[in-house]
């Protein structure tokens, strides 16, 4: 997507709620989930310098909100050498009030990220990224309750909800934040 699409985007967003307020009143709208990972997939592409994709722009679709190629595993055996590729899935959980992400019990990935966008009006944005799968220990044990863990809940079917304050004081280093800025200013 053009940069210059997702900018104004926001920009209209922003007005959309505004105008709302002042019409009818009550809280605030959440940005569109197309508008906050092709945000995120524009600003990995830039910091991390890779080629983020949008799953929903996949042939044929694929589960999930972004994806890289170009990964491979690679198996010796006693006669040869087996290259497989392999696609990151990779989710990510916006967030405008301090209020808790919600997962999929069966929800995958291999790497998540968090759009913070506490000051999205003010177009700016963090992105923390966590290589962690779902499936990871470090993942699994997440305390969602004094007596539950995210690992507990998933398992029977329940959603885990968890502030994104309380993911970053339980995964410490594994939670890395990546950019922080204006988002007009990316790509100048």
């Amino acid at each position: 997507m053009n940069y210059d699409t997702l900018i104004n985007a926001v920009h209209e967003t922003i007005w959309y709620d505004e105008y709302m307020k002042n019409v009818f009143g009550g809280r605030s709208i959440n940005l569109p989930q197309e508008l906050t990972e092709n945000l995120a997939i524009q600003i990995i592409r830039v910091v991390e310098g890779t080629n983020m994709k949008w799953c929903k722009t996949a042939q044929p679709p694929i589960p999930g909100d972004m994806y890289l190629d170009g990964y491979c595993q690679v198996t010796y055996t006693c006669d040869r050498v087996i290259i497989t590729p392999i696609r990151q899935l990779n989710e990510l959980k916006f967030f405008s009030s301090t209020g808790p992400c919600s997962f999929g019990p069966t929800e995958r990935w291999n790497v998540i990220y968090f759009l913070d966008g506490l000051e999205y009006r003010n177009f700016n944005f963090k992105l923390y990224k966590v290589s962690l799968a779902n499936d990871s220990d470090e993942w699994k044990q997440l305390r969602v309750s004094r007596t539950q863990t995210f690992e507990d809940q998933a398992s029977t079917g329940r959603r885990p909800r968890l502030p994104f304050s309380e993911i970053k004081n339980q995964l410490g280093e594994h939670c890395q934040l990546i950019w922080e800025g204006d988002i007009r200013h990316l790509c100048n």
